[in-house]
């Protein structure tokens, strides 16, 4: 995970994007690695499965999936941390997202999983940045750095029953202020 962002930020820096927010969510995850621990059976994934990355057979009684295509982003962790899930809880109507979990298995809600979701939620607005920013899609950007603000700041202030209040992050060794979180400025 902390590799996954560091090289998240590192994509940021390159798109001249401000990475103070992702930098801030590092240092988090640095501070609670014990949720990340929790994890002592790694899973693999995909990284990028959607359904043009799946070969769906129809069959009498039902599809199935018979071949899963570019797997260039695969990798073991957290399945939570799958692009997939990112992308279930905003593509998928209610009625498909609980058809999903009951054949997959509903995620614990303890302070562990909670942590996670948030940080994979902040590492995948990490990654929308530099995407958006490279198609000069500055609306998408805007609306990452909102989103990443929100996954800080859930991470880092007592109303979220996770975490202790922290104080104030430095950034400086990225040459970034913590204190400008989604401005769009560069972290040079």
């Amino acid at each position: 995970m902390i590799d996954w962002l560091e090289c998240t930020i590192a994509d940021a820096d390159n798109s001249s994007l401000d990475t103070a927010p992702l930098c801030r969510l590092l240092e988090l995850v640095g501070d609670h690695t014990v949720f990340l621990d929790e994890i002592t059976c790694p899973r693999l994934l995909h990284g990028d499965l959607w359904l043009f990355n799946l070969l769906i057979e129809r069959t009498k009684e039902g599809p199935r999936i018979v071949g899963v295509l570019d797997a260039d982003r695969g990798s073991w962790g957290d399945p939570l941390a799958d692009w997939t899930f990112f992308l279930l809880s905003r593509r998928a109507s209610p009625q498909e997202q609980a058809l999903f979990w009951q054949d997959y298995g509903q995620p614990g809600a303890g302070p562990g999983e909670m942590f996670r979701a948030q940080v994979y939620q902040g590492l995948h607005q990490g990654k929308i940045l530099s995407v958006a920013r490279r198609d000069g899609n500055e609306r998408v950007v805007n609306k990452a750095y909102r989103a990443l603000e929100d996954v800080v700041n859930a991470l880092q202030f007592p109303r979220t029953p996770l975490l202790p209040s922290l104080p104030g992050a430095s950034c400086a060794s990225r040459g970034s202020d913590p204190g400008t979180l989604g401005t769009g400025a560069s972290s040079r």
